[in-house]
């Protein structure tokens, strides 16, 4: 039998958030009413999709996800699992919304903090995956890849869907990106950051 060491994990965490349903109409509507009256801060992706501010969490816009259970859970996992100083805990420290309109996707990106998180307010099953990349070097994989059957242990890529009214986390120092969006809907992700500050 073998024993393990781990020497690093990078896992995404993926919950469903209880409120979406009942309130995913009205934070749309809302959404692209901010849209219309603030300016894109996109600089980095496909020139149509639209990038608010990083400090969406300083209004109530998304009030409901950063205050709900889900997150509350979320954080929790966290602690537990990364055992920070007694004098530290997580909060959201920066957070945006990303609009992506038919045919647009995202650029490979990583932010500061230690965990991001992609709610997906509004994801059409044909609105485009997201990838995660490890930063694993990629000749270490040839012998071993299959482009049909791609897996943590023969890829330093992970593509996967993004069911709506699901969160998903995971270390910030993994690059990711949205593939494009091929239907005629608009894809809506709201981005937060968990990182550890002072009780």
């Amino acid at each position: 039998m073998l024993d393990q060491m781990i020497i690093s994990q990078s896992t995404v965490q993926v919950s469903k958030l209880e409120t979406h349903d009942e309130l995913k109409d009205q934070t749309i509507d809302c959404v692209n009413n901010f849209k219309n009256l603030h300016v894109n801060y996109n600089n980095m992706h496909h020139g149509y999709v639209f990038e608010s501010q990083h400090d969406i969490h300083n209004n109530n816009l998304f009030k409901y996800v950063i205050e709900s259970n889900t997150v509350k859970q979320l954080c929790q996992y966290y602690i537990n699992y990364l055992q920070p100083k007694n004098f530290l805990t997580f909060a959201i420290t920066e957070s945006w919304f990303t609009i992506i309109p038919a045919g647009g996707c995202t650029l490979p990106t990583k932010n500061k903090g230690l965990i991001t998180s992609n709610y997906f307010l509004a994801s059409h099953p044909y609105s485009g995956n997201i990838i995660f990349d490890s930063g694993l070097p990629t000749e270490y994989f040839e012998p071993i890849a299959d482009q049909h059957n791609k897996h943590f242990a023969n890829s330093s890529q992970l593509n996967a869907q993004t069911p709506e009214g699901y969160i998903f986390s995971w270390p910030s120092y993994i690059n990711y990106w949205h593939t494009t969006n091929m239907c005629n809907e608009d894809k809506l992700i709201y981005s937060f950051v968990l990182d550890l500050v002072t009780k």
